[in-house]
């Protein structure tokens, strides 16, 4: 799978987004639930002179594939100059994280701190 699709379509970016199929055991098992966690990558908000640390937790129930954790972060990396506001960006990593995964349900967190000390957290659900 390639990773490094242009990032500026919704395409490419999903594509970017390496999965990994359960094996039948975790499917007859049923795993309620995948948490990941991404501390500290760089984004843009509008107007800003520079980046502000976020930080991202992904949690959902998978249907038949799991996220490849790399594969998220490099993902990450990919949107660390796109200028946006932290619920523009919340909702657009869900939708993208959403489509690759097709999870039963998803819940994304953003989290961004300014230098000034501001902290802005924004939640995006998809699912079922």
């Amino acid at each position: 799978m390639t990773r490094n699709d242009d990032p500026a379509t919704t395409e490419g970016r999903i594509r970017s987004l390496e999965t990994r199929p359960l094996p039948e055991g975790q499917l007859a098992t049923g795993i309620d639930s995948v948490t990941l966690t991404i501390r500290d990558f760089p984004h843009t908000p509008p107007g800003a002179v520079g980046p502000s640390q976020c930080s991202v937790v992904v949690r959902y129930s998978p249907r038949l594939a799991t996220v490849d954790a790399g594969s998220l972060e490099a993902y990450l990396g990919t949107q660390a100059k796109v200028e946006a506001t932290v619920e523009e960006l919340a909702s657009r990593l869900a939708d993208d994280v959403a489509a690759a995964l097709k999870p039963r349900e998803l819940s994304l967190e953003l989290t961004q701190r300014s230098a000034d000390g501001l902290t802005i957290t924004a939640k995006a659900i998809r699912g079922e």
